[in-house]
């Protein structure tokens, strides 16, 4: 009886093992839900077209993190939502592993900001946050 407890008790670890050795990598940026410009929008407390003209990434020496914050410099065309300066900075994560934007050339890019609330990233008084899942 003992020897048949402890193989029904074996099955079960050796199946949980088996996945775990099998599983696929994670991704740790995921954009699913379908979400229209609209709902971008709504959501977003800051809404303008603007060219990248800087982006300063954190340094990367020692510890770092793809989450760590880059700040982007766009000079603004056109403002539909919120108060934008004219030459905006938006603080991103570093890295789309992380979420942050991927922006490739200088644009013009339809930006999508949030002030803070209760994000991961904390900008200085005036910047805007954006992530890769927030419609820029």
């Amino acid at each position: 009886m003992r020897r048949l407890f402890g193989a029904v008790l074996a099955v079960p670890v050796m199946i949980s093992g088996l996945l775990l050795v099998t599983a696929g990598p994670a991704a740790a940026c995921s954009c699913v839900a379908e979400v229209s410009e609209a709902e971008f929008a709504a959501n977003a407390d800051a809404v303008f077209v603007g060219t990248l003209v800087d982006r300063i990434d954190p340094p990367q020496d020692g510890m770092w993190s793809s989450a760590d914050p880059a700040v982007l410099t766009f000079d603004v065309s056109k403002v539909y939502k919120g108060t934008v300066s004219a030459r905006q900075q938006v603080v991103t994560p570093m890295s789309g592993a992380s979420c942050g934007l991927e922006l490739n050339g200088t644009g013009p890019f339809l930006v999508f900001g949030r002030a803070a609330v209760a994000e991961m990233l904390q900008p200085e008084p005036g910047q805007l946050v954006s992530y890769l899942c927030g419609g820029s």
